[in-house]
């Protein structure tokens, strides 16, 4: 396991584990913002060190193309929750959820035909 990946899943590990721990102090301190951007920036920091695992194991190439698509999909995917959880409202559906998508599909897109 290379350090960085140590040093992110340590820091990941750590903003849940306060932001879990704490809930209640939290809760009472800033309210329930607070709470659900520590648990969507932990998601990102764990979906990411997936991919980076993915691109340290050795798979067959065709594996390896496809579990690099689906782990770089999951993780914009968790990009866009901690964008909506902090700036904007989460409870709702809205036009930055639809336009996270197509940003999403384009940059998965241009990864796909950049790495080909």
């Amino acid at each position: 396991m290379t350090d960085k990946i140590k040093y992110l899943l340590i820091a990941t590990f750590t903003i849940a584990f306060i932001t879990y721990s704490f809930w209640s102090v939290i809760k009472e301190q800033y309210g329930v913002r607070v709470f659900y951007p520590g648990i969507a920036l932990s998601f990102v920091g764990y979906t990411y060190i997936i991919h980076l695992l993915i691109k340290l194991i050795d798979f067959e190439k065709q594996q390896k193309k496809f579990l690099l698509i689906i782990s770089n999909i999951i993780f914009l995917t968790t990009v866009n929750n901690l964008l909506d959880e902090i700036l904007f409202n989460p409870t709702v559906i809205s036009l930055n959820e639809y336009m996270g998508f197509v940003v999403i599909i384009g940059i998965t897109i241009y990864n796909y035909k950049k790495n080909e």
